[in-house]
């Protein structure tokens, strides 16, 4: 099954001699390691092992093949990886192809890697199973474990030469889901073994971008920031941008995310790029009424006089926005269906941001808390006076606009 070969201790030892610091001679046991053909593949000295398995680890660079589909014999009997090593006494290494697996085989790996459970997978990959195997969506195993987290999982899968840029059916690599979830871990395990930080999905999205724009609507103050950071150490490039146009950074305006809008312009992330309809980041940023992020990037040279393909400029938004909330008020519908019906954004979109929730939040509370009119609690609450106020003196200094001009778009 194996093949054969002369395997008698007295054809096949061997040692090395050298001498020692004082002067005397002394032998260096080495380890003969066979191919099936009985020719010498390579000797190692026997101090350097421990254990069969750590002679599968040291052959695995030279023969290419991960420790699970290698096989040791000894005097053709098949050695376990705890079987201690006799250097008198060479060994054979055969290399084992991967076995047909079953549907159901596949599911139980995935299931297994998505679980968490090493004892399982690691069966699987000895028997030896490619892990690569895929499911209906086109996931394989180690898509599964990267989305649920689990580090070591990955590691064992990579170590048995799991893809580590396979791609589902949405072209999403394991990289990119665990992005997507935000699996600190599982991301930097991948990027240790090289996995492409700039891989996209059939959308056009890098894993940065699903960062930015899915991290701080979905309430993970920590870990999105984390792994953007991580992303960007290991060579995530700030100004991949979608199908439609949107970076990171885009996203970032949109969402109000200020740690991952601040750690891209530190990276140097181009902070003019507009999507398809023309929308820039400091266009949203103050749409959005996010003073520090529109003061950033007016600091960085955005241009606020830059308009998007309906002809709006980010300081028209922003009166225009500060009329609609006061004629709203605390009617957020009515200002949805506003926005919408004026294109000024998708009312669906508009609303799930997480920032804007928590402003008219805030406006309706003051609302109750005192007596100031109405209008003037959605312009303070919703920072888009101060948004003004930025956008006017950045015009003045500039010398866009004339004082006349400026207070009259004010008013």
């Amino acid at each position: 099954m194996f093949g054969s070969a002369d395997l008698s201790p007295s054809s096949r030892s061997s040692a090395s001699h050298g001498m020692g610091a004082d002067g005397a001679k002394h032998t260096t046991r080495m380890l003969q390691v066979l191919k099936v053909s009985g020719e010498d593949l390579t000797t190692i000295p026997a101090e350097e092992l421990s254990d069969v398995l750590s002679l599968k680890l040291c052959l695995q660079p030279l023969c290419g093949v991960p420790r699970f589909r290698q096989r040791l014999l000894r005097d053709c009997d098949i050695l376990e990886d705890d079987a201690l090593l006799d250097a008198s006494i060479p060994v054979q290494l055969v290399l084992l192809a991967f076995v047909s697996a079953s549907n159901e085989e596949v599911d139980q790996l995935s299931a297994a890697s998505r679980a968490g459970r090493a004892k399982e997978v690691e069966e699987a990959l000895l028997r030896p199973q490619d892990p690569d195997l895929r499911l209906p969506d086109g996931s394989a195993a180690l898509h599964s474990a990267a989305k649920a987290g689990h580090e070591d999982i990955v590691r064992l899968l990579l170590e048995g030469g799991a893809e580590k840029d396979s791609r589902n059916n949405r072209g999403e690599t394991p990289l990119f889901v665990a992005a997507r979830k935000f699996r600190v871990d599982s991301a930097r395990a991948l990027l240790e073994a090289m996995a492409n930080p700039n891989a996209r999905d059939n959308r056009g999205e890098t894993p940065l971008c699903v960062v930015a724009r899915k991290g701080h609507v979905h309430g993970f103050p920590l870990g999105h920031a984390r792994i953007g950071h991580l992303l960007l150490q290991m060579g995530a490039d700030p100004d991949s941008a979608c199908s439609v146009g949107r970076t990171p950074l885009w996203w970032a305006c949109l969402r109000g995310d200020m740690d991952i809008a601040v750690m891209l312009l530190q990276v140097g992330a181009h902070h003019q790029v507009a999507d398809a309809s023309g929308i820039t980041p400091l266009w949203l940023a103050s749409c959005v009424g996010l003073v520090r992020l529109v003061h950033l990037l007016l600091e960085k040279g955005a241009d606020q006089t830059w308009a998007d393909k309906r002809g709006r400029t980010p300081f028209q938004m922003t009166r225009e926005l500060v009329r609609l909330h006061a004629e709203a008020g605390p009617d957020t519908d009515k200002f949805r269906n506003a926005c919408g019906a004026l294109s000024l954004f998708r009312g669906s979109t508009f609303q799930s941001t997480m920032r804007t929730r928590e402003r008219i939040k805030l406006c309706l509370e003051a609302f109750h808390r005192c007596n100031r009119p109405l209008s003037d609690i959605w312009i303070s609450e919703m920072g888009y006076q101060a948004v003004l106020d930025l956008m006017s003196e950045a015009a003045a200094s500039n010398d866009m606009y004339c004082e006349a001009r400026v207070k009259r778009l004010r008013t």
